[in-house]
């Protein structure tokens, strides 16, 4: 009766025959996060506005009253730069040749993770009938959230 070790990426859930592939991938990954030259180097004050905006468009995605089942997905017109300044340490798969970046949050540190990188920390999780829940509620307040819309302030 053969062992079978499986040695697995605690963030993407991937399995590795040995600890050596589980150290390549680690390197990979760290790869992924080193900084680039090609990249634009964004003020501290474009960042943070990209965030409120980014925080905006998950708040309009996931309102209070949400009725859809299963995951939800967020697009956000944005430059390689500005995701990159916001999520450079958190870049879990790039594909150069489509430009394509993955960052997965998940555990149960997860609901505290996303909050902090984006610097919204009025979130939480939300239950909903039927055994349902999201993790990230930003505000209960509707209003609240329009009349401090970021986009609307970034114009002008």
């Amino acid at each position: 009766m053969a062992i079978i070790s499986k040695f697995e990426c605690n963030v993407c859930g991937n399995s590795y025959k040995t600890n050596r592939g589980l150290k390549r991938h680690l390197n990979i990954v760290t790869k992924y996060n080193a900084s680039r030259p090609d990249l634009d180097i964004l003020p501290e004050n474009t960042i943070q506005q990209f965030k409120a905006i980014l925080v905006h468009y998950i708040y309009k995605r996931l309102p209070k009253e949400s009725k859809q089942l299963g995951k939800q997905s967020v697009s956000v017109p944005a430059t390689e730069s500005q995701f990159y300044a916001i999520f450079k340490n958190y870049i879990h798969y790039y594909s150069a040749l489509k430009s394509k970046y993955k960052c997965i949050f998940h555990g149960s540190s997860s609901n505290q993770l996303l909050p902090s990188i984006l610097d919204a920390q009025n979130w939480g999780i939300k239950f909903y009938e039927q055994r349902q829940c999201t993790y990230i509620v930003l505000c209960d307040d509707k209003d609240t959230i329009d009349a401090e819309n970021p986009i609307v302030q970034a114009i002008a």
